[in-house]
């Protein structure tokens, strides 16, 4: 496995990293590129620059003396401009489940050097996060940064990601086709992974959400629909439930692909297909 202390923290002068202090060249040594902070409308606002030299990274609790920053020390980390970073779990098209806070979080450790020892400065180290349990690397996303978590990352031989399944679970209610007044209702669809497909920990595995229907006087049924985009492929468990109804089935969710799903209000199970038979 290649080494998973790929940042340095370029600076001349002083010897070592040093905490309440903004260092302005944060460098990926994979691809010899600098992390800065930029927005993004999703995932997280970082970006890769080829010059460094602005504000970009601090080390530490900024109301906690100055002191130099050790090796295998839980830390908070700062980027200028965005906040401490931290775990946070995003869906599948929000690229590495990074975050902000507002306020400091020591679930960063720097590796590469024994515990306790001065971390140096123009010297490869590692970012482990302990949310996670994996270190931040450089590699290739669909929609984002190229950030990963190592156990996620194809060239630190992590497994091959299992790309998530796309749902659309269709609810109809037949009616008497008569009346003046419009009918409403509402449906609450539910599912759960019970066997999953592949290795990778690429989507969710559990949802539920609620749909109102309302059909205009004189239709024959109410319909409702939730579009699912981040679904872990392998078998569910997927239920509908109204009022005075609900049904249950057992489905299997294929990697990349779109499925539909489709309950009938006072039938048994579930089918499968664009349209309800």
């Amino acid at each position: 496995m290649p080494p998973l202390e790929e940042w340095v923290i370029e600076r001349a002068g002083r010897n070592v990293l040093f905490t309440g202090t903004i260092y302005a060249y944060l460098k990926n040594t994979h691809i010899n590129r600098y992390l800065i902070y930029a927005e993004r409308r999703s995932a997280i606002d970082l970006a890769w620059t080829d010059n460094g030299g602005r504000a970009t990274i601090s080390f530490g609790d900024p109301f906690s003396p100055r002191v130099e920053v050790k090796f295998g020390q839980a830390i908070p980390i700062a980027i200028n401009g965005g906040g401490y970073l931290r775990y946070r779990r995003r869906s599948f098209l929000g690229g590495i489940s990074l975050g902000w806070s507002n306020s400091p979080i020591a679930e960063w450790i720097l590796t590469g050097g024994p515990a306790g020892t001065n971390v140096p400065v123009n010297s490869p180290f590692g970012l482990f996060n302990t949310a996670t349990s994996s270190h931040l690397v450089h590699c290739w996303q669909f929609f984002s940064i190229a950030l990963k978590w190592s156990k996620n990352c194809n060239r630190l031989g992590a497994p091959t990601p299992t790309a998530p399944a796309y749902v659309s679970i269709n609810y109809r209610t037949p009616l008497g086709g008569g009346g003046t007044q419009p009918s409403t209702g509402s449906v609450t669809f539910s599912g759960q992974l019970t066997s999953p497909a592949g290795t990778s920990d690429m989507g969710e595995t559990s949802f539920q959400q609620t749909d109102r229907w309302e059909a205009q006087p004189g239709a024959t049924s109410g319909n409702a629909q939730v579009n699912l985009s981040n679904l872990k492929a392998g078998t569910w468990r997927v239920e509908a439930r109204s009022p005075l109804w609900y049904a249950v089935c057992d489905v299997v969710l294929a990697a990349g692909r779109n499925e539909f799903i489709n309950f009938q209000q006072n039938r048994n199970g579930c089918t499968r297909g664009i349209e309800f038979p």
